[in-house]
């Protein structure tokens, strides 16, 4: 954490100081960038990088919150990203089986603060939003698409766009 707050290292450092704490993932590190990942805080933006790294529930709540909440573009764009990493298909995969119904929890709160953010709001936001939706490939993504299509607000072409990428996603996916 020292390296993280302190204010005489570059930004990049301070950044590769919050992934590598989330990677850590104990319970100091979370304390320490859900402390940082508030509105107005110098460190947000890093703190919310951080959590994405953090394969923990309490990191996605987190990160959720921030992404369903936030006014700030940056820090939205950051927070849709840091979920796409933490929940992660393919990284709760690689945690083994005894991982699989945390991951499954997981990828299933991502999918859900993601999908109405990859929907509405500014293009950056709904890219970065649409990219993670696609890296969590949580079952329940089509019905959650599908839900959003008469929301107001929303282009039901740009839904049945990225149903169909989620759709070719699944054809390919192995069994």
């Amino acid at each position: 954490g020292a390296i993280f707050e302190s204010s005489s290292v570059r930004p990049a450092v301070r950044l590769a100081a919050a992934r590598a704490a989330g990677r850590l993932g104990g319970d100091a590190q979370l304390a320490l960038l859900t402390g940082h990942a508030k509105s107005g805080d110098s460190l947000q933006l890093a703190a919310v990088h951080g959590l994405g790294e953090m394969m923990r529930l309490e990191a996605a709540k987190h990160v959720a919150q921030i992404l369903g909440s936030t006014k700030d573009a940056a820090v939205a764009e950051a927070a849709a990203t840091a979920l796409g990493t933490l929940g992660s298909s393919w990284g709760w995969k690689s945690l083994g089986p005894k991982a699989a119904a945390m991951g499954l929890e997981v990828r299933k709160l991502c999918a859900n603060a993601l999908v109405p953010r990859a929907l509405r709001g500014k293009q950056s936001l709904r890219k970065a939003a649409a990219e993670s939706v696609m890296m969590v490939e949580h079952p329940a993504t089509l019905d959650l698409l599908r839900a959003e299509r008469a929301a107001p607000g929303v282009d039901a072409r740009e839904v049945d766009a990225l149903i169909a990428k989620v759709e070719r996603q699944q054809k390919r996916a192995p069994k």
